[in-house]
């Protein structure tokens, strides 16, 4: 009886598995790869912002506590970059299909968007013989 999945039993199950694997499992695992720089995302915009914050306490009175206050703002954009990439990631692995219809329509478009502009750009101008 075939498997309702579309899955192979036997033999053939390892040369389809070994075949490879179809969009809808490779985009969440590429996505899933923005995972891998969270820890360090994490440390890099606490370290900057506590940086920064000792920095600007130690430099009270000066006018060198500035650039502590600037450490302090790249800690927390960093903060809010892995936020957004954390959502990113968990949209992307969340609504498979409906970004692979993205990607592919943006490839679709961008594709002639390049062909058109090809087709369409002005022919160069003809320059005269010099005799």
């Amino acid at each position: 009886m075939p498997d309702p999945y579309g899955m192979v039993a036997g033999a053939d199950a390892a040369s389809t598995a070994a075949s490879g694997q179809s969009a809808m499992q490779v985009i969440p695992q590429l996505a899933g790869i923005l995972n891998i720089f969270v820890g360090l995302m994490l440390t890099t915009g606490i370290l900057f912002f506590v940086g920064g914050f000792i920095e600007y306490i130690a430099h009270l009175g000066i006018k060198e506590r500035e650039k502590g206050l600037e450490k302090m703002h790249l800690g927390v954009a960093i903060l809010f970059v892995l936020a957004a990439l954390l959502w990113l990631s968990q949209f992307v692995q969340g609504h498979t299909a409906f970004v692979i219809t993205l990607l592919g329509a943006a490839l679709v478009l961008f594709l002639g968007w390049v062909f058109l502009g090809d087709l369409l750009a002005p022919a160069p101008e003809a320059k005269p013989e010099k005799k």
